[in-house]
């Protein structure tokens, strides 16, 4: 979230509404391209009232504007990544 248009560091230009048009866009390519399967990392942003904003719009779109998301469905390969993700990070951060 660091284009966002007050952030900073970036200078970029973007607005809430411009997150917004680009989570669409990855949805759509989505459903194209591999059954409307995505991932959000959030990482950066510095303008924190920005991030709050540009973020919620973000989820706006993922959720169809509050619709809640689809039901999650564990995997044998998620549970070994989330256990060596927080073998790996906790030593950093506080995880799970």
């Amino acid at each position: 979230y660091d284009a966002y248009v007050e952030d900073p560091l970036a200078r970029m230009e973007m607005t809430p509404a411009g997150f917004a048009g680009i989570t669409q866009t990855i949805l759509s390519l989505a459903q194209d391209i591999c059954d409307g399967k995505v991932v959000f990392l959030l990482e950066g942003g510095y303008h924190l009232k920005g991030l709050q904003t540009c973020v919620l719009k973000s989820l706006d779109e993922l959720t169809e504007h509050g619709s809640p998301p689809r039901a999650w469905r564990s995997s044998e390969l998620f549970e070994v990544i989330q256990a060596k993700s927080k073998v790996n990070f906790e030593p950093y951060w506080k995880v799970f």
